[in-house]
């Protein structure tokens, strides 16, 4: 049987978004503003603006090699816009670019996936059980159902608990995060059928998918179907 992890694989790509500001110096070219990381800051740096300059913002979206097999490609980014601009003081909670909404709504889906399949499950164990006369045939068909049965509690833990680098959504990562980088990931899920995904993709905008999501500064999205 595959594992849970590398089912999870199949169907997800880790995309690394990077924003930076550029600001217009004395020679009449934009280069980035210095990022300083605090500890006590959680976002990915504090930009360190200069005031009355000239400024653009970039943005690069891009795939991670080796992140999994969903074909997800970044062609390019078709609008950009800024808002939600908080007041924060040194003793309120630091603010960063992570959202559990859409990886509670992926659970929530597999979670009721699963109920689904236990239910299924234990309704043949049970037919097999109230069964006069069983053959070996019979039996192997229960042993069979009852691996089944322990192999669904325990996806069931390592989609609600995952471990440390498994690779599943919500997992927390083990990688050494690079400069400027956000620690937590963010999960966006892209509710879409078999057919959809693969025919259709390319013409269908991720749009407000994961809205929350996409107000990290420097961070690191993953995108689950």
């Amino acid at each position: 049987h595959m594992s849970f992890p590398d089912r999870c694989c199949e169907v997800m790509k880790n995309l690394e978004m990077w924003v930076g500001i550029l600001e217009l110096n004395n020679r009449g070219s934009y280069v980035p503003v210095v990022i300083e990381d605090h500890k006590d800051v959680k976002c990915g740096g504090l930009y360190m603006l200069q005031q009355g300059q000239a400024r653009r913002i970039q943005v690069k979206v891009a795939p991670v090699r080796g992140s999994g097999d969903s074909p997800l490609n970044c062609m390019h980014i078709t609008s950009m816009s800024i808002g939600s601009i908080y007041l924060r003081h040194r003793n309120d909670e630091p603010l960063d670019g992570y959202q559990d909404i859409d990886l509670d709504r992926l659970r929530g889906k597999w979670a009721d996936a699963l109920m689904r399949r236990r239910d299924y499950l234990d309704k043949e164990l049970r037919k097999l059980m109230e069964k006069k006369g069983r053959t070996k045939v019979d039996s192997d068909k229960e042993g069979e159902l009852i691996e089944q049965w322990t192999m669904l509690l325990m996806e069931r833990s390592a989609l609600l608990q995952p471990k440390p680098g498994s690779g599943v959504p919500g997992a927390p990562t083990r990688w050494k995060m690079s400069p400027g980088m956000e620690c937590r990931v963010t999960t966006l899920y892209l509710d879409l059928n078999g057919m959809e995904y693969l025919h259709n993709i390319e013409h269908r905008p991720v749009g407000g998918i994961g809205n929350s999501g996409i107000k990290l500064k420097n961070g690191k999205l993953k995108l689950k179907n």
